[in-house]
């Protein structure tokens, strides 16, 4: 029973440090988020653990994972965000590149027509009397 209970006791303690030490982790990424200007910034564990920070600046989203036991960086993944949707005068339909309005052949104008003298359709031409 003695034993047991020493048992507990030194796990206990020896817990203490890590659960000391994440503290530290969060705040110290926090500050360090903030200071590099991002606004919104979550904190959540990841399945195996490890402490997942997401922060959000008005450019930017950054994802960084950390080891919370060693303090090891496992992953820092910044990307940059898209354009708002005022900006995207040239996008086409399905966020591709649109160089005009429908798709006629030879150069960018705005009108439908075939602008080559290719025949285009998949028919043959060619009469079978």
């Amino acid at each position: 029973m003695l034993k047991r209970l020493i048992l507990i006791v030194l796990l206990t303690f020896a817990a203490a440090p890590a659960v000391a030490n994440e503290n530290t982790l969060r705040d110290h990424y926090v500050t360090v988020l903030q200071d590099e200007g991002y606004e919104e910034i979550r904190i959540t564990r990841t399945l195996l653990g490890r402490l997942r920070f997401v922060a959000l600046s008005p450019r930017y989203r950054r994802e960084i994972v950390v080891n919370p036991i060693t303090g090891v960086v496992l992953r820092d993944y910044i990307r940059l965000l898209g354009r708002s949707n005022q900006d995207r005068d040239d996008d086409g339909e399905n966020g591709g590149y649109d160089d005009d309005d429908d798709d006629d052949d030879d150069y960018d104008d705005d009108d439908d027509r075939d602008d080559d003298d290719r025949d285009d359709d998949d028919r043959d031409d060619r009469d079978d009397d």
